[in-house]
């Protein structure tokens, strides 16, 4: 964005984002810490103290509420409640302390945007970079108050600030629940913006309206609230993952969005379970969508993102590095076709197997049902879930049963040997087709 080339390289602007992230920053801990500490001491420690000798003794009131989806447990008392959620079918379990009575606070926060930039440019950061973030918050993470005011909660101390200087002006802040889990223990964080009015309802229809360079930041917000950014490994290589969560019933919403992806060449692919359906988008797609959320990026929010990259947002850290990846493996390489059906290779230290993927039980015994009707009812095919989906395996010890499937791999396993420059897989290559081809069926 030519708009925004003065802040190449410039640490002056780095600079006074991070002082307004440590002033903001030392103001809620401290001011929180030293409020929830007094409230703390005077009104709910001891409360704690008599609620477990309660449960222990058998004499508290205890609610339960059980759904398809999960079990709740609650237990009040006059100034705190414990709330337990275990989800099913994970069996995570979920523990909430909720403090009564603890007051929040107002917070100004100043538009550090508009301080490094005259009227013009900040116009123009308003339309092409806040308003995108603003809107993939909006049909995310976001919920709007009853006086139509945009708020969040959350236990990210990055979304707190990335949130905050989204929504600068008056916030109001309050923190009255606490996650205590066997991993660790945090703060939900609850923030409401005063001065700003909230796109909830409209941020899909307003989304689609975007140009492509907004569009993209409004991808990157919405992969920042509801999305997900993994580099997975497989087989000799890594699958780059960009995952969005949608719940079921409002998929159909977002299908606008989601097929805008598809003009900028980016497919997608959908599971669903329990009420979700998680929009994958993997290989060279992850990888060329990571390249034009970047691209589409001014470098003052790039700089941003990257300050709040050492307060814990992992998704953009992987999101630079699946930009600068280059995959050796494409679709395709590794696969063999089997009764008109395409599986892959998958080579370990001591044998081969073939495998495919279906996305369910049904397509799955359709694959199956294929194959042993070219190579008969005793053919030992293979299914099993894996992600959300189900695996189709032919295991090696077939392999050595059919010349025919044999040599496919064998061929194969030559094609792959050319490729591969790593010395691990190119010994399990070598070792493999020495054993396919001194076994004779």
């Amino acid at each position: 964005m030519e708009t925004f080339k003065r802040f190449e390289d410039n640490d002056e602007y780095s600079k006074k984002i991070i002082d307004v992230i440590n002033e903001i920053s030392r103001f809620l801990l401290n001011y929180l810490g030293d409020k929830f500490k007094e409230y703390w001491f005077s009104s709910v420690s001891n409360e704690i103290k008599e609620l477990i000798d309660s449960l222990t003794n058998n004499k508290s009131k205890i609610l339960i509420n059980e759904t398809g989806k999960s079990l709740m447990v609650h237990v009040y008392g006059n100034r705190i409640g414990l709330n337990v959620n275990k989800i099913f079918p994970s069996g995570s379990i979920v523990v909430q302390l909720m403090i009564k009575g603890l007051s929040g606070f107002y917070i100004d926060i100043p538009d550090v945007f508009r301080k490094l930039m005259g009227k013009k440019e900040y116009r123009k950061f308003v339309e092409k970079v806040l308003i995108p973030m603003r809107l993939g918050w909006a049909a995310t993470d976001e919920s709007k108050r009853e006086d139509n005011k945009p708020a969040i909660a959350t236990t990210q101390l990055w979304q707190v600030l990335l949130w905050l200087l989204l929504y600068p002006g008056r916030v109001y802040v309050i923190t009255p629940i606490i996650n205590v889990n066997k991993s660790n223990i945090t703060m939900v964080w609850q923030l409401r913006a005063h001065d700003h009015k909230s796109l909830k309802l409209t941020a899909l229809n307003n989304a689609i309206r975007l140009d492509n360079v907004a569009f993209l930041i409004f991808i990157l917000a919405v992969i920042l609230g509801d999305g997900d950014v993994t580099i997975e490994p497989l087989n000799n290589s890594v699958k780059p993952m960009i995952r969005l969560a949608i719940s079921s019933i409002r998929f159909e919403n977002w299908r606008l969005i989601l097929d805008r992806l598809k003009t900028m060449s980016i497919e997608w692919s959908k599971i669903e379970s329990s009420g979700k359906i998680d929009v994958v988008i993997s290989t060279n797609y992850a990888i060329d969508l990571a390249k034009l959320i970047i691209g589409a990026l001014p470098l003052l929010m790039r700089a941003f993102l990257d300050i709040l990259e050492n307060l814990g947002l992992e998704k953009w850290s992987n999101l630079k590095l699946i930009a600068n990846m280059k995959l050796n493996r494409r679709k395709g390489n590794a696969q063999i076709e089997i009764a008109g059906i395409k599986f892959t290779v998958r080579v370990t230290r001591s044998a081969v197997e073939l495998q495919v993927l279906r996305k369910n039980e049904t397509e799955a015994d359709e694959i199956i049902k294929q194959v042993k009707n070219v190579y008969g009812k005793d053919f030992d095919i293979r299914k099993r879930k894996y992600d959300n989906k189900i695996k189709i395996i032919i295991p090696w010890v077939e392999i050595l049963k059919h010349d025919d499937i044999k040599a496919k791999v064998v061929a194969k396993l030559y094609e792959m040997l050319n490729r591969i420059k790593d010395d691990k897989g190119r010994k399990w290559i070598i070792k493999n087709i020495r054993k396919l081809t001194m076994n004779k069926s």
